[in-house]
């Protein structure tokens, strides 16, 4: 007679057989159909305890004490309700569980923060730089994307930026064409008065290729504290090249230029905002634009792994439709 294996092995080798990205009844039913009759709320449980980003994990052995997920009850990663994917620390970060002041454990990020992330509700204001934002319902996410879509006009730009950057890239003078062309229009309330120096944003990308690749493949999900330093340094430099270099406001420089570069460069890394945006999400960058953009940086995971899931889109990065979503609803009231 064959021994049964665990409720744990059954599940990876369910995920595993299914391709690595499965739904819960899907594990359920591939077990099922292999090894006979099986519980389901045990079958429930065994794949939250091995989930490294559910929050409900901690209440079972062996996530009840502090570690870091690296064991072999460390190899989901949730993408969904109720759906999952093999865990690639890659790609997902490197998840623990982390005690509090109060004694208490929580799913956490290494260096980062808990999850799931702690929202605040809804004000009229946000003064004092206080957020005010909410994390998005999904049939909310989805409504900002189609209004973005419908209504916005210069997408197109955006696509062929993309295109020239994801096709050239390592092609400095090239880039620094796609980046022009995409704050030219993207930013054109701002260099209406005077424009940056394009040889000088080309050697800024030159000089700053090697940490620019650093996160070109990388997803926001996998952002942790030992790339913050990494991110202000960048932040500081593209800011410095694409300041106004003629004319009156001469000097003049734009964080949302700054941002909008890393993430031509960076898609499905570096967030976009503008200044309705970051007030909104409490990252007001007036006086220290840098820090502000690394808080905006570890937001955006957050919301990006509160939405992961809410669209199978692929024609997009989840940064992208974030950013669709946020100018929909913040920077033009479109829902």
């Amino acid at each position: 007679m064959r021994t049964r294996p665990t409720h744990r092995d059954m599940i990876s080798e369910a995920v595993e057989t299914l391709g690595g990205k499965c739904s819960y009844t899907e594990i359920r039913d591939y077990i099922r159909g292999r090894y006979g009759a099986v519980n389901k709320s045990a079958i429930t449980a065994n794949i939250i305890m091995c989930t490294v980003n559910h929050p409900s994990r901690i209440h079972y052995h062996p996530n009840t004490d502090p570690r870091i997920a690296n064991t072999m009850y460390d190899f989901l990663f949730r993408i969904a309700r109720g759906a999952v994917e093999l865990y690639d620390r890659e790609r997902h970060a490197q998840w623990e569980i982390r005690r509090r002041l109060d004694g208490s454990v929580v799913v956490a990020l290494v260096g980062g923060r808990e999850f799931p992330p702690r929202t605040v509700k809804r004000r009229s204001r946000a003064p004092g730089g206080k957020p005010r934002w909410t994390m998005p319902r999904r049939e909310e996410f989805l409504s900002g994307i189609e209004a973005y879509e419908r209504r916005e006009q210069r997408e197109a730009v955006y696509k062929i930026a993309a295109f020239v950057v994801a096709r050239f890239w390592g092609e400095h003078a090239v880039i620094a064409d796609a980046v022009t062309a995409l704050l030219v229009s993207w930013n054109r309330a701002f260099y209406r008065f005077g424009m940056f120096n394009v040889a000088t944003l080309e050697a800024c990308i030159a000089d700053n290729a090697e940490q620019v690749e650093r996160f070109r493949t990388r997803d926001i999900s996998s952002l942790a504290y030992e790339d913050e330093a990494y991110i202000e340094g960048l932040f500081r430099k593209f800011l410095e090249a694409l300041r106004i270099g003629l004319g009156s406001s001469r000097g003049r420089k734009s964080p949302v230029s700054a941002a909008k570069a890393l993430h031509l460069m960076a898609p499905s890394f570096f967030p976009i905002w503008d200044s309705k945006i970051a007030v909104e999400y409490g990252c007001q960058y007036g006086s220290d634009p840098m820090a502000a953009y690394r808080a905006f940086c570890r937001v955006t995971r957050d919301v990006a792994e509160a939405t992961r899931g809410y669209t199978g889109r692929t024609d997009k990065t989840l940064v992208k439709l974030i950013d669709e979503y946020n100018y929909s609803k913040f920077a033009k009231g479109w829902i």
